[in-house]
């Protein structure tokens, strides 16, 4: 794409100017890829002193060349995102509440605490050899 657009601006060169240099077309090229609009294009034309920006055909081109040059999206800072990211964390952890947990007897929830669990108590119970024995078994005599 560089290339077809060099290869225009030398030949719009060739009729505005009669000529056209080897490395003219890239440096126009460069120029209004830097620019933000034709009329800054133009101003830094002037500034090169290489064409008469007050003529017509000098403008047109301008025109032409601005629109047909390829744009980069701005470029963001290498910090800026690191603190969009920072900021969205902090917006984010706004929102958060804290979590009340059902295991909590003491009551000490914000909001109204919740039915009362029906608990079982799981307590182990001694297997005896013989249902007529409950006492528990000697301990060995050391």
């Amino acid at each position: 794409m560089a290339a077809a657009l060099e290869r225009w601006v030398s030949g719009e060169l060739q009729e505005l100017l009669g000529m056209s240099g080897r490395h003219v077309p890239a440096f126009l090229v460069a120029l209004a890829r830097r620019s933000r609009s034709v009329e800054e294009l133009l101003e830094r034309l002037g500034e090169t002193e290489a064409l008469r920006v007050e003529e017509p055909r000098v403008q047109e081109f301008a025109r032409e060349l601005w629109g047909k040059v390829p744009r980069d999206p701005p470029k963001e800072p290498p910090g800026r995102a690191a603190e969009r990211a920072a900021l969205e964390l902090q917006r984010r952890s706004r929102g958060y509440r804290p979590v009340e947990s059902d295991d909590d007897d003491d009551g000490g929830g914000s909001g109204p605490s919740p039915a009362p669990h029906h608990r079982r108590r799981h307590l182990r119970r001694r297997r005896s050899e013989s249902p007529e024995n409950d006492s528990p078994a000697p301990s060995p005599a050391p």
